[in-house]
């Protein structure tokens, strides 16, 4: 059997009762095929570096505190065969050498998936997550000195950020071939700020723009501008996946997953639209999409409960990709033999054609 692109819906950490998910799952298939891909917010802290001279970055590693919890607004999936949905397979392995739980993606996940053709997804932005280690890649050798974990590859990446945030703040209002750059108001709307650089960043506000522009002239090369450039970095920094499990203490659980991602932004061509407070030139079709967005946080609440503060801000929907609607990629639909004929109405109203595959049909390996 081919392998797809596949997400499975609603998770495990649904507040929902076991009884009452399929029906859950139909609403989202609902609002999947009527309003698009909701990529929703994780946060991935970055700690400062180990060897920083800044006081206030050593008080927060002393405190086991991030430097910066970097928003990952991303819609998850996996690549397998339809039939490793169902197969309860090992999920990593432990301190003690010990096989993990044995657990299938669907009693993870939920009982529904869409699933995507590897090929065509492509035009949607699915790219596979960068699986990295929190954890000493030297095993039960803790020589970090020898063995750095791979965390200080996302820290160089933060660092990236960190330039090109001051030289966003040199480039502010500057104008370019007839083009004036992000003026300083618009870098604060969007929270471009080093807030354990108060010294630099006092400084830069302080130069007046003649001195910004000189300097800007000395590395003016052939590039995007700079506060395009930190967007950039934030969606390389939203592909990093944990390879180990950061609920409990198995390794490679997380890499079992074998996660492909959409992050919000990653191509051209795609109409979003955010569910919370986004400035307008960020957001500019949230205003014909009050319908989609209100309906869509009703149902992400009464599955998930109530949302921490900023969820819905940091939570994107792809609604269209080149012209066609989202859900016009879907390949298939795998679901319980009782919910077929709603998946069959929903897909009829909508005039969609992907196949539908029963799940107690599905041989498992």
């Amino acid at each position: 059997m081919k392998m797809k692109i596949y997400h499975s819906f609603p998770r495990r950490t649904s507040i929902l009762a076991a009884a009452s998910k399929t029906d859950a799952a139909i609403e989202i298939l609902r609002s999947i095929v009527d309003f698009g891909l909701l990529c929703t917010p994780e946060r991935m802290p970055i700690p400062p570096a180990k060897a920083t001279d800044n006081k206030d970055k050593q008080a927060l590693l002393l405190n086991a505190q991030p430097e910066i919890k970097i928003v990952q607004s991303r819609f998850c999936a996996t690549l397998c065969r339809r039939e490793e949905l169902f197969d309860a397979r090992v999920r990593g392995v432990t301190m003690e050498g010990e096989e993990g739980a044995r657990v299938a993606h669907s009693t993870l996940f939920g009982p529904i998936a869409v699933g995507f053709d590897p090929l065509g997804a492509r035009r949607l932005g699915f790219v596979p997550t960068l699986y990295y280690t929190r954890k000493s890649i030297s095993g039960l050798d803790h020589n970090e000195e020898k063995f750095p974990n791979q965390i200080d590859l996302i820290q160089r990446l933060k660092e990236i950020r960190d330039v090109l945030i001051v030289l966003s703040y040199i480039e502010a209002g500057i104008d370019v071939d007839g083009y004036v750059l992000p003026d300083k108001k618009i870098l604060n709307l969007l929270e471009i700020d080093l807030p354990y650089e108060e010294k630099i960043m006092s400084n830069i506000l302080k130069l007046r723009k003649r001195t910004r522009r000189y300097i800007l002239d000395k590395f003016n090369t052939d590039r995007e501008m700079a506060l395009n450039l930190v967007g950039s970095v934030e969606v390389l920094l939203s592909l990093f996946q944990e390879a180990d499990s950061s609920l409990d203490e198995t390794y490679l659980a997380f890499f079992e997953q074998r996660e492909w991602r959409i992050v919000h932004q990653m191509r051209p061509g795609t109409l979003w639209y955010c569910l919370g407070a986004k400035p307008d030139f960020q957001n500019p079709h949230a205003e014909r999409m009050q319908r989609e967005i209100q309906a869509l946080r009703r149902l992400i609440t009464r599955v998930l409960g109530p949302r921490p503060k900023g969820y819905f801000d940091n939570t994107w929907v792809l609604a269209e990709i080149d012209g066609l609607p989202a859900a016009a990629y879907i390949d298939e639909v795998v679901v319980p033999r009782e919910k077929v004929r709603d998946v069959q109405e929903i897909l009829n109203t909508s005039h969609l054609q992907p196949e539908i595959v029963v799940a107690q049909e599905v041989s498992v390996l």
